[in-house]
C-alpha cells in the first residue's frame, strides 16, 4: 500500500493531531480556538511532512489564513505575535512556535504576483521544495498537493518547486538535513547548491542560530556534504579557480 493510497483517513485523521498538537498548552489550544472560529485556516509546510513520516516532534507549524482584520490582530496581540519582516506573524505559547500568514502576505504569492481567487490552490507551488509541495485545509479537511509532492513520497527524492527564495543558505542546510535522513537530492537541487554555496557560505551559521537556536551542522561537515555529492567546492570567482581554469582552456590550444 502506498503512502497515500489511503487519503481519505489521513485527510481525517490530521485535525484530531492538530488538536492534540495545541492542546499541549491550555492557551495554545486557547488561540487555536479562537483562530479557526473565525478565519479559513491552512496548515502548509514540514508539520505535514512529519505527520506523514510519524516524527512526533515539530520546530514550528506554518498556518495561512485568507485575510488579516482587526479581530485576527487582537487575537495575535493577545497571544504576543510579532510581526516579522515578511508580513507574517511569530507566535510563541510556552513551547509552541506559530507561523501565521494572510494568504496574500506570503512571500512567494508576493513574488508570483497573482490575482487569482483561489489562492490556495496555488499555495503548495510556492513551495521551495517538493516535500513540503502540500498545505491541509482545516474547514474542508482535505489535503491540497501538486504530483511533485508524489515524487518526493514514492521515489523519495528531494527536488525543487520554486527556486527563487530569500534565504538559499537555509535552503542548503536543510537540503543537508534532508541529505542525512537519506533522501536523494535532485540534479536541479544539486545543481543549486553548487551555485548558491559560496554567496551563502558566511551565512550559514548565523542562519541556523536564528532558524533552529543553534548550530546543528559546522561549516566543515556542509563542505563534506558538498564534496560528497559531486559538487565543486572550488569558488569560481576565486583566483586559484580561475587560474586552474584559464589553464585548462590555454591547453587546449597547445596542440
Amino acid at each position: 500500500m502506498s503512502k497515500l493510497e489511503n487519503i481519505s483517513v489521513i485527510e481525517e485523521v490530521f485535525p484530531i493531531y492538530v488538536e492534540c498538537f495545541f492542546s499541549k498548552s491550555k492557551r495554545a489550544y486557547e488561540f487555536w480556538n479562537m483562530l479557526t472560529s473565525n478565519n479559513q485556516c491552512y496548515i502548509f509546510g514540514g508539520f505535514i511532512v512529519d505527520f506523514l513520516n510519524k516524527k512526533n516532534k515539530h520546530r514550528d507549524i506554518d498556518i495561512v489564513i485568507d485575510y488579516l482584520n482587526e479581530d485576527i490582530i487582537q487575537i495575535i496581540k493577545q497571544f504576543g505575535g510579532i510581526k516579522n519582516s515578511f508580513g507574517g506573524y511569530k507566535i510563541v505559547i510556552e513551547n509552541i512556535v506559530i507561523d501565521l500568514w494572510a494568504i496574500r502576505d506570503t512571500w512567494a504569492l508576493k513574488k508570483m504576483n497573482y490575482l487569482d481567487f483561489d489562492l490556495f490552490s496555488i499555495l503548495p507551488s510556492t513551495s521551495f521544495y517538493n516535500s513540503t509541495a502540500i498545505i491541509y485545509s482545516i474547514s474542508n479537511k482535505k489535503l491540497i498537493f501538486k504530483k511533485e509532492f508524489e515524487k518526493f513520497f514514492f521515489e523519495n527524492t528531494i527536488d525543487i518547486m520554486f527556486e527563487e527564495n530569500p534565504f538559499p543558505e537555509l535552503c542548503i542546510i536543510k537540503s543537508y538535513s534532508y541529505y542525512l535522513d537519506g533522501f536523494n537530492l535532485s540534479n536541479k537541487l544539486k545543481s543549486y547548491i553548487n551555485r548558491k554555496f559560496f554567496l551563502a557560505r558566511d551565512k550559514m551559521e548565523l542562519i541556523q542560530i536564528k532558524h533552529f537556536g543553534e548550530i546543528k551542522y559546522s561549516l566543515q561537515e556542509i563542505e563534506c556534504f558538498n564534496k560528497s555529492i559531486g559538487l565543486n567546492t572550488m569558488n569560481r570567482n576565486s583566483p586559484k579557480y580561475i587560474h586552474e581554469n584559464y589553464s585548462k582552456q590555454l591547453m587546449l590550444f597547445s596542440y
